[in-house]
């Protein structure tokens, strides 16, 4: 989940869980109204270990120069905290004249409202957490073309295991040549409109930039022109600092597979003698 989606589901779990926490409220005093400002006071104070938390983190993070730009440790402090404050609630008021504790609807009732609270600070939090970042990230973020020397002999899929030579299907030897001859235009191209791409879809915190080419298609479609496709492979963050220190746990799916493909489709005009290839569209897959 990036930020913009995070913050989307905090602004819409946010109201749900002040109504929720309003409808039990109602069903079980329907003049509830009456003490709303307390009810309201109450959940204010209750959420404020969250709050708390936050600030102490925002603050330490300042003072020691931590250099923590994703929104994601303030959300899992957020959540970490409201867990902790739901327990409390559930052991402090949901006692009764036995001493056995009970999770009654009232206690649920102020486990919400927390939520509510809980879900505002949050969201004010990272709310520029990447914003900053991002316009620095993309001035100091490269993309690095993995050059690879070995053959592929049987013309097999590329993969980040097997990097070689890529995977490669043209309509005829002229059609490689022509290629070959504007590849270091294209790929100039292609790398331009790869970052665009990886920023716009906030996906510059899951890759390190680097990328192989790991198919090209030049072949007469059923169309008017012959159609250029070129398929860059993206390398996942994590599975580089796993072969660097063998420290960041993963899946063996993870490990096995690259982190996404950005095609790119062009149209060959030969009677275009300034620009031959048309760029078409370009498109992200995860795989």
């Amino acid at each position: 989940m990036n930020k913009k989606k995070c913050m989307i589901t905090l602004a819409i779990i946010a109201p749900l869980a002040l109504a929720a926490s309003l409808a039990i409220e109602h069903s079980i005093n329907p003049n509830f109204l009456n003490d709303l400002t307390a009810t309201l006071l109450l959940g204010l104070f209750c959420s404020s270990l969250v709050f708390i938390s936050l600030i102490i983190f925002f603050k330490l993070k300042k003072i020691l120069g931590f250099k923590i730009e994703s929104y994601k440790p303030y959300l899992y402090l957020s959540a970490i905290t409201f867990f902790i404050t739901g327990i409390f609630i559930i052991l402090i008021f949901g006692k009764d004249k036995s001493g056995a504790i009970k999770c009654s609807p009232k206690e649920i009732s102020l486990i919400l409202l927390t939520l509510f609270y809980a879900c505002i600070y949050t969201f004010f939090f990272i709310f520029d957490v990447d914003d900053k970042r991002k316009v620095i990230l993309y001035k100091d973020f490269f993309l690095k073309n993995l050059k690879a020397n070995r053959p592929n002999k049987d013309n097999s899929p590329v993969t980040i295991n097997t990097l070689r030579l890529p995977e490669e299907h043209f309509e005829n030897q002229e059609y490689k040549e022509i290629f070959l001859k504007h590849c270091k235009q294209l790929k100039f191209f292609i790398e331009k409109e790869a970052k665009d791409l990886i920023f716009q879809n906030d996906l510059q915190y899951e890759t390190t930039g680097e990328w192989f080419l790991s198919r090209v298609d030049f072949l007469d479609g059923d169309d008017y022109s012959p159609r250029l496709c070129l398929y860059m492979t993206f390398i996942n963050k994590k599975i580089i600092e796993y072969k660097i220190n063998g420290l960041v746990p993963l899946s063996e799916k993870t490990i096995q597979n690259d982190f996404c493909r950005i095609n790119f489709t062009f149209h060959y005009r030969p009677s275009n003698s300034e620009n031959i290839f048309e760029f078409e569209e370009s498109w992200i897959e995860f795989l």
